[in-house]
């Protein structure tokens, strides 16, 4: 099934490649799972592979700038949307970084 391979490979890109080809595995699993709404019965594999992001990727500010880390994160329903944006907010945290618009 492509979910069990995505879920593992995610760590491959986010370790040993540039956020471009990270970026290039998020539209990918997008497009697999945005037919039929397969997303909805996949909430714990896609939060895996977000958890692998957010553990592995040290430039946050690169993250965001992806133009599919918001999308995926879209994907996120309900209790997993909940627990996701947790994760995300406490590693967003971690980082000693200046925002700006």
């Amino acid at each position: 099934h492509y979910m069990s391979v995505a879920e593992v490979y995610i760590e491959f890109p986010v370790k040993h490649c540039t956020h471009k080809e990270t970026n290039v595995i998020l539209k990918d699993i997008i497009k697999h799972v945005s037919e039929n709404r397969v997303y909805l019965d996949l909430q714990p594999q896609l939060q895996s592979i977000i958890q692998k992001v957010l553990t592995n990727y040290t430039n946050i500010p690169q993250l965001f700038s992806m133009d599919n880390f918001l999308p995926f994160l879209d994907l996120f329903r309900g209790q997993t949307q909940i627990e996701v944006n947790k994760s995300l907010l406490e590693t967003f945290s971690k980082y000693d970084m200046t925002v700006s618009d």
